[in-house]
């Protein structure tokens, strides 16, 4: 361990876990603003999220073996 001002780093880490101060925390969370709620409709700048590609045929299926004479 390092010593530093006499003291070590994991000792002086070990001191300090149960001084948790939680007023900083809220008890929940904030309900959003209506500014900020999603709304329905277009994206109007920018690319979207999740842009619609679609699917590409499937391929030909390849003849069996011995087919039609």
């Amino acid at each position: 361990m390092v010593m530093e001002n006499g003291y070590s780093q994991g000792a002086d880490k070990k001191s300090h876990v149960g001084n948790v101060n939680l007023d900083d925390y809220q008890p929940n969370d904030p309900v959003p603003s209506s500014k900020a709620s999603i709304r329905p409709g277009p994206i109007q700048h920018g690319t979207p999220l999740m842009p619609y590609i679609p699917r590409s045929p499937s391929p030909p299926n390849h003849p069996e073996d011995g087919g039609s004479t």
